[in-house]
């Protein structure tokens, strides 16, 4: 408590200079910490020789330097001690050309602004993969069906997100930090030439969020639904085939107009192609990994 107190304290204390000298808070959110209003930064690491050997591991004699641009950000600034600001930043954005699993040429883009390890999270959840089952099956199985906007699908690496402080999540806590950590050393990299979107859930802890959002004033009748339904029944079984029985997913359908369903059937959660009723699925597909990991 007292320790509490003391921080309380020493906040307070640095607000009051902070103030008196005019200045602003303002957050450095690629590198997760506070600073004032400071003017421009500077990010002039070349991650491709800091992470040399990472890329090495992740593309093994199939990567090239496309480019290595240098780019401007003008920022933002803070609107009040309480709404971070952004400082004006130069940072260098860099293209890398590969081959992955499939023989196929990718390209991985990214900044030199903080993690590395988070710039190799997002690439593989937010572009590459999440592109290939949109393409692949929304675009396939829906493209007779009217959808709305909230219509999408996203990735994420599996991770505690809920009642952190229980005693049972910090084994599970630590080991998604430190694996995180990993992404960017030459034993944690995940092999990126050896990656498909149909193995991807084999060597990455990560599932697909599906979102279907259909269009309309009002609610289909229920034998229309119902076809709707067994429309993602076998979207779900070809995806599962199609990943040789690894897929990790949740997928939701609703209304655009939040109208409700003749049916309860919604909601359909998926843990390495087995279909599942359970909450818990981030901690499910990470001790999958338990031992090949971490």
């Amino acid at each position: 408590m007292k320790k509490q107190t003391l921080v309380a304290m020493l906040l307070l204390a640095i607000l009051l200079i902070a103030s008196s000298c005019d200045s602003y808070d303002s957050y450095d959110w690629y590198n997760m910490r506070w600073i004032g209003w400071v003017g421009e930064f500077v990010y002039d690491e070349d991650f491709t020789v800091t992470y040399e050997s990472t890329l090495n591991a992740m593309f093994g004699d199939t990567w090239t330097v496309i480019s290595v641009e240098e780019r401007f950000n003008k920022g933002e600034e803070p609107r009040g001690s309480s709404i971070p600001g952004i400082n004006p930043h130069t940072y260098l954005l860099t293209t890398i050309e590969f081959l992955d699993g499939n023989g196929d040429v990718r390209t991985f883009q990214f900044n030199n602004r903080g993690s590395f390890a988070r710039r190799i999270e997002h690439y593989i959840t937010s572009t590459w993969i999440v592109d290939y089952y949109w393409d692949n099956f929304i675009d396939v199985y829906f493209q007779d069906i009217p959808l709305g906007i909230g219509t999408y699908v996203f990735a994420f690496l599996a991770r505690a997100t809920t009642n952190l402080h229980l005693l049972e999540n910090h084994e599970f806590n630590r080991a998604t930090r430190e694996y995180r950590q990993l992404l960017s050393t030459p034993e944690g990299a995940p092999r990126l030439n050896e990656m498909t979107p149909a193995n991807v859930f084999e060597m990455f802890p990560m599932y697909l969020s599906v979102s279907i959002r259909l269009d309309g004033e009002t609610a289909h009748p229920p034998e229309v639904e119902e076809s709707i339904f067994n429309q993602v029944d076998n979207m779900i079984d070809s995806m599962i085939a199609y990943t040789n029985n690894t897929l990790n997913a949740i997928f939701f359908i609703s209304y655009q107009q939040h109208i409700d369903f003749y049916s309860d059937r919604s909601r359909w959660k998926v843990i390495q192609g087995e279909r599942v009723d359970f909450s818990d699925i981030d901690r499910r597909i990470f001790e999958n990994f338990k031992g090949i990991l971490w």
